[in-house]
């Protein structure tokens, strides 16, 4: 007999284990009912000191780096919880070059303890400016490949609160403990003020069905390392332009569309000249 899991069942799991809830029956035991009980293992949360609540002057069991040889400059501390008790880990990014990397600045736990073979499911409370950017990463400990990294999720955020999830796999190799940096190190977060308070990665039956995300074909322009376009993916149309794929700057991956403009270009026409997804 198959089993399946919801998406929705398993984030209703996670945000109980995020907001420090007991999944306990507060009825009078003369209410309980002894039919059908449910004697699963609660998930349990593998993340040690989730809500930093450990030290007022420390982050114990997580890591915060900041890269000042490629022109980063950032400074950590711990504030006050967005309102998931403990505290919060606070990230100011006064500087970032154009071709740093995300990873040059990053926060977040480090070498938490897994299960090889096991899923889990991530979720955490994050707050920063509007339209700034993180990346979630799960990679194993020691790794340097990025073929190897089991989880990659870019979170856009909105000025407010938020709570965000997503899920990974652990390998059946002898991949035992995780690092899982949120990296910042983008330029749009320049002057921005980023917050991640309590964060919870716990075990799941499977991983849920993939959801359909991002429907733009080769978006990254990872899939070429010579044309913009992958089968009709990319069109660019009018005079005055030079469209080109390059490896000067890229946020994510190798590789960006480069375009430069003629200096004849100034009709004051938006649609004169344009780049689409296809």
């Amino acid at each position: 007999m198959s089993t399946s899991i919801s998406r929705s069942a398993l984030l209703c799991s996670l945000l109980t284990g995020l907001a420090g809830l007991s999944g306990c029956s507060d009825k009078d035991p003369a209410d309980v009912s002894f039919q059908e009980v449910d004697t699963s293992v609660v998930p349990t949360n593998i993340i040690p000191n989730s809500d930093l609540s450990q030290s007022n002057t420390e982050w114990t069991g997580w890591s915060a780096e900041v890269d000042e040889s490629n022109g980063v400059v950032a400074e950590f501390e711990l504030a006050p919880t967005l309102g998931q008790g403990g505290n919060s880990l606070k990230t100011s990014v006064l500087n970032v070059e154009v071709d740093s990397a995300p990873d040059d600045l990053y926060a977040g736990p480090s070498s938490v303890a897994v299960k090889p073979g096991q899923a889990y499911g991530v979720a955490a409370h994050v707050q920063g400016p509007r339209c700034g950017l993180t990346r979630f990463i799960v990679n194993p400990v020691g790794n340097t490949g990025p073929e190897l990294i089991l989880a990659s999720q870019n979170i856009f955020l909105t000025g407010e609160p938020q709570t965000i999830e997503f899920f990974f796999q652990v390998p059946e190799s002898a991949v035992t403990s995780v690092d899982m940096p949120v990296q910042m190190g983008f330029a749009d977060n320049i002057g921005g003020t980023f917050f991640i308070d309590r964060m919870v990665a716990m075990p799941i039956p499977v991983l849920p069905p993939v959801q359909e995300g991002n429907v733009a074909r080769n978006s990254d322009f990872e899939e070429s390392d010579t044309a913009i376009s992958v089968d009709g993916s990319w069109a660019n149309s009018g005079a005055g332009a030079t469209f080109s794929l390059s490896t000067d700057v890229a946020q994510n991956g190798n590789n960006s569309v480069k375009i430069v403009f003629d200096t004849t270009v100034g009709s004051g026409d938006p649609w004169a000249i344009e780049g689409r997804f296809g």
